[in-house]
């Protein structure tokens, strides 16, 4: 799946792992999910709230997706191949900055780079960016959680029915996603792109800052 990042940031979205949290609300005013008739999802998100960042879960249904692409990106996203997933449950949107200040303030979590400024107020709703992959992973830890797996994350993304990016086949616009061409110079509050929402009503899968996931790349 080609995704169009903005910026060389890094933060990532993660999985809830063991058994299921009990308490289960609709999808939140401030951050709904965005109508059918803006995403044509593939379902309706059912929405849970967990951990110790207070995240709301995106339910992925069990089954089989094509994975990978043979009209756009590069040649290691082929060949398209069939890949078969248990469900999951995959964060709302992109980690904030202010979900990883809790961590940092229960000393489970780096204090990052003073660029970076996290914990700046105003901030608070921007994705965490400069997290490298060890301290993503201890963030996971802290809240109850994982990184997806690369074949989860396009999953979440892109759904099961071949689109290219989240919202569809359309081409990216300042509509979908904050990227370049959508003269942006930084970071939104994360969900500021309902429109750009996967079908399962997941934010920023496209845009705004890269996302980690847990496998390592390998070219062969």
């Amino acid at each position: 799946m080609t995704v169009i990042i903005l910026v060389g940031a890094l933060t990532r979205r993660l999985l809830l792992v063991g058994d299921e949290p009990t308490k289960v609300i609709p999808v939140s005013t401030e951050m709904a999910a965005p109508a059918a008739s803006e995403i044509s999802p593939l379902v309706v998100p059912r929405s849970i709230v967990t951990g110790n960042d207070g995240m709301i879960l995106l339910d992925v249904p069990a089954g089989e997706f094509e994975m990978g692409s043979s009209v756009s990106g590069s040649d290691i996203e082929k060949p398209v191949h069939t890949v078969y997933l248990d469900d999951f449950l995959i964060d709302q949107t992109e980690v904030t900055n202010a979900m990883y200040t809790l961590c940092v303030q229960a000393s489970k979590c780096d204090q990052l780079d003073e660029n970076a400024n996290y914990s700046e107020p105003t901030n608070g709703q921007h994705p965490v960016a400069y997290v490298d992959w060890n301290n993503a992973t201890a963030y996971c830890e802290w809240a109850g959680r994982r990184l997806p797996t690369e074949a989860e994350w396009e999953k979440a993304a892109r759904g099961t029915d071949g689109r290219i990016y989240p919202w569809g086949d359309k081409d990216p616009s300042k509509d979908f996603l904050n990227f370049n061409s959508g003269n942006v110079s930084s970071t939104t509050p994360v969900g500021s792109y309902p429109n750009g929402a996967s079908p399962y009503g997941a934010f920023d899968m496209a845009g705004n800052v890269w996302e980690w996931v847990a496998d390592w790349f390998d070219d062969n």
